[in-house]
């Protein structure tokens, strides 16, 4: 999830294909995988990285893709 979020969502497919270039004897027991990859061009990644980066927009602004470093912290809640 955090790579995903670390990109900016146009760049994820060329990411994942570098990745997967630099990878590639990792997944030659698993060839289907990286060829599954390579076909899609990452399209599910990056699909899961837009619906992830909404999903933290909408809720606490955070837009994927412009995460450097970030700490989250609970905010106390105000007796009643």
């Amino acid at each position: 999830m955090a790579y995903m979020l670390q990109q900016p969502e146009g760049q994820i497919p060329q990411y994942y294909m570098r990745l997967l270039a630099s990878m590639k004897w990792k997944y030659s027991k698993k060839h289907n995988v990286y060829t599954y990859m390579r076909k899609t061009k990452a399209a599910d990644f990056t699909r899961a990285a837009a619906g992830m980066s909404s999903f933290l927009y909408k809720k606490w602004g955070i837009k994927g893709g412009e995460l450097t470093h970030t700490t989250v912290s609970r905010v106390p809640q105000k007796k009643r």
